[in-house]
């Protein structure tokens, strides 16, 4: 389904695909954001009970990261997934109204599994060990817009559901939470005859537990996986 989708994609906003002076893109480069409320243990008196309630979000995890691994970020710090891209080339072999055989070569990249990195300017810190992002339903659940063209099927709208997990495990923050994801197509020419493509990430339903300075909570909230750029 996929595959057919780009191939639909490259026939109608592709040229001929020739020899590009230019290379192509090697990393497909998300920011991963998050913000969760979390309900720990409050105090309890004689007169009442409370709980207490953090606001929990990326800026908390990178600063909580920055300490245990003795690296200081400033407020615009940001988690990065870097996936490197395949490049699928795609021969398609048609008859023009000429009646003349058409050969064209239409090049598509996805995105491998990433690796997570905080990138603050310059610096770039990988946490890749620590951060694990896992989908949990093996069967694609997807829903799509199309209208006949001919014998083929034009693609207006693709979008994938999936239930999908998160977890960081660096002390002092540890967590884990699973959620509703929802992924449009990311759809990105690179050149004549070239197309980029990919899903963002819209998370939303999310709950789970973990600790906070020694400090057990659960928590509710929202991630969301955006595209920054291809490099």
């Amino acid at each position: 389904m996929i595959k057919k989708l780009l191939s639909l994609v490259l026939l109608l906003h592709a040229t001929a695909f020739g020899l590009h002076a230019k290379a192509l893109p090697t990393n497909f480069i998300q920011s991963i954001t998050f913000t969760f409320t979390a309900v720990g243990p409050g105090k309890s008196t004689a007169t009442s009970d409370s709980v207490s309630n953090v606001v929990l979000t990326t800026r908390t995890a990178i600063a909580a990261i920055g300490a245990a691994t003795s690296n200081s970020f400033s407020a615009k710090a940001q988690i990065l997934a870097v996936a490197s891209i395949f490049w699928y080339t795609n021969t398609v072999v048609t008859t023009n109204v000429q009646h003349k055989v058409v050969t064209n070569n239409f090049v598509y990249g996805y995105a491998n599994s990433p690796s997570f990195v905080i990138k603050d300017g310059s610096k770039t810190v990988d946490i890749t060990g620590f951060v694990n992002i896992t989908t949990l339903n093996s069967d694609a659940i997807y829903s799509s817009a199309h209208h006949m063209q001919g014998t083929f099927s034009d693609y207006t709208a693709y979008k994938q559901y999936r239930l999908r997990s998160m977890s960081i495990s660096q002390t002092p923050i540890v967590f884990s939470a699973q959620g509703f994801v929802v992924t449009p197509t990311l759809i990105t020419p690179v050149a004549p005859g070239v197309v980029f493509f990919a899903f963002d990430d819209n998370w939303t339903d999310v709950t789970g537990m973990g600790s906070l300075g020694g400090n057990t909570f659960i928590l509710q909230g929202s991630v969301s996986a955006t595209f920054v750029k291809l490099q």
